[in-house]
């Protein structure tokens, strides 16, 4: 374990965002204390020619795979939660996305491998000495038999046979994590009777969209809060998922994942599992990919998958353990106080996730789990510090605004209402009467071209008195808009209907 550094070091990003206001802003991914992640982002980009953000939520969903049975994360609100993550990056062809998660996930996929020898080695030795105890129980069986038949005590043979049957041992586990175009019952089944722990990956989303382990909302659901399910099968006895973890990663290109979001989008997002998904789109850079130089080099990606092999034999050898649960240091703890209020203030009628708060719902939360994980996956003792809060923080949010100009589909006076009240609010302080109020005709023909049609206008009025923003008064017969309707009104101006 090592002490945490800051690195000067920034990469131009949309991902990285800053949150103060309800506005995004272009920035940077503030790396901060993040040293094998930047260098192995950086890498990998430069390399590959590909947009900076692809490469940067396939390295974290690597992390969560290979972290999320290792630790939890304790808000600072008390909550003891999971680690794991649920990532949808949206990529059209070209972009390179195979290419990427193979150099991410090499470890990971190359451990899966030489487990799988070590399993298949552990099975064989196990169906031999299962088959010389069947042998065993078979003859104590006929001994049995035998002297019951003749009438005699065979109290000894019965002893055998039931010290025998303690002895027997189960069959080896499988050390599965990665699952592409399975069944939900071969997740599942994987969950419960191998590895409690898997990665839902595909770098081909349309596949894995069609794939029953994708469609059971319900128990994606339920593993991702951490609860424990109970899978029924009309065939054969129901079984139980305990403590499990589930990352799921999906890489796709918008048009399907648009056909995906026509047909299934409402289950998806009413059972909340769209809202668990941080969901970004990267900028292409496809007609920018200029080669630079001809000698490439791989040093950081080797950096990355050996600490990702590390964390791998600490899966093999944690199997049953306790997790390791990681905290928040002071200050990071109250910035995500902070960034949590900022969130839940945003899902009032005027807010940013007013028609998005089942996501707003789950942000905060996955900001600490992100935090969690670099601060783990990076090696650092402690609790979370304030920079890596920071770093998961900003990621999340780029996040948060795709999401929400995915989903936020507005009636079109609503968004004339938002244009409107801008426009209200910038407009230069001379035109308004006592420094609040600015006459409606004037706006109907100053403001933005779209709105001075007058139904237009005046359905974008109302949408603002029923929001509370506004209010339309009357003085000497002339109509006003106020835009402090909170304070005491003045001048005994008197309500208007439009």
């Amino acid at each position: 374990m090592r002490d945490e550094i800051n690195l000067p070091n920034r990469i131009p990003s949309r991902l990285g965002n800053n949150v103060s206001t309800g506005s995004y802003r272009q920035s940077y991914i503030q790396f901060a204390n993040c040293e094998t992640l930047y260098h192995v982002v950086n890498e990998v980009q430069t390399n590959t020619k590909t947009p900076i953000e692809l490469v940067l939520m396939t390295a974290l969903a690597a992390i969560s795979i290979s972290c999320q049975n290792l630790i939890d994360v304790q808000l600072p609100i008390g909550n003891i939660i999971p680690t794991s993550l649920m990532l949808l990056l949206v990529s059209d062809s070209g972009e390179r996305k195979s290419t990427v998660e193979k150099k991410l996930f090499a470890s990971i996929r190359e451990f899966e491998d030489a487990q799988l020898e070590v399993y298949k080695e552990q099975l064989a030795e196990w169906k031999i000495s299962n088959n010389i105890v069947e042998q065993k129980q078979k003859g104590l069986k006929d001994a049995i038999r035998k002297l019951a038949s003749k009438g005699l005590d065979a109290t000894n043979e019965e002893e055998q046979l039931k010290k025998m049957n303690r002895t027997l041992v189960s069959p080896p586990k499988k050390f599965k994590l990665l699952y592409e175009n399975a069944t939900s019952e071969a997740l599942f089944s994987g969950l419960s009777n191998d590895f409690p722990a898997a990665g839902l990956v595909s770098s081909e989303g349309k596949n894995i969209f069609k794939s029953t382990a994708f469609k059971d909302f319900g128990k994606q659901n339920a593993i991702w809060s951490g609860e424990n399910i109970i899978v029924d099968r009309v065939k054969g006895e129901s079984y139980h998922i305990r403590g499990a973890r589930l990352t799921v990663f999906i890489m796709v290109q918008s048009d399907i994942l648009q056909d995906y979001l026509e047909k299934e989008g409402q289950n998806a997002r009413s059972s909340g599992l769209l809202a668990r998904a941080l969901m970004y789109e990267p900028q292409s850079i496809q007609g920018q990919r200029y080669i630079e130089n001809t000698t490439t080099s791989w040093e950081h990606i080797h950096y990355f998958n050996d600490r990702i092999k590390s964390l791998l034999e600490m899966n093999v050898n944690h199997v049953g353990g306790e997790r390791k649960v990681i905290q928040f240091s002071t200050e990071a703890a109250e910035a995500w106080v902070n960034y949590f209020n900022w969130v839940e203030f945003n899902i009032n009628p005027r807010g940013i996730y007013r028609q998005t708060k089942d996501h707003a719902s789950k942000l905060a939360e996955n900001v600490g789990r992100v935090a969690a994980l670099l601060h783990f996956f990076e090696g650092y003792d402690g609790d979370i510090s304030l920079s890596t809060f920071n770093m998961a923080k900003n990621i999340c949010h780029a996040c948060s605004e795709f999401f929400v100009q995915k989903f936020d589909v507005q009636a079109q006076e609503e968004v004339d209402a938002d244009i409107l009240l801008n426009w209200l609010y910038n407009i230069c302080d001379p035109v308004f009467l006592h420094g609040r109020y600015v006459a409606k005709n004037f706006v109907r023909q100053r403001c933005k071209n779209q709105l001075r049609d007058t139904d237009r206008l005046n359905k974008a009025i109302n949408v603002l008195v029923r929001r509370g923003d506004i209010l339309v008064v009357i003085h000497e017969r002339t109509k006003y808009i106020d835009i402090e309707p909170n304070l005491m009104q003045k001048f005994g101006f008197n309500l208007a209907s439009l």
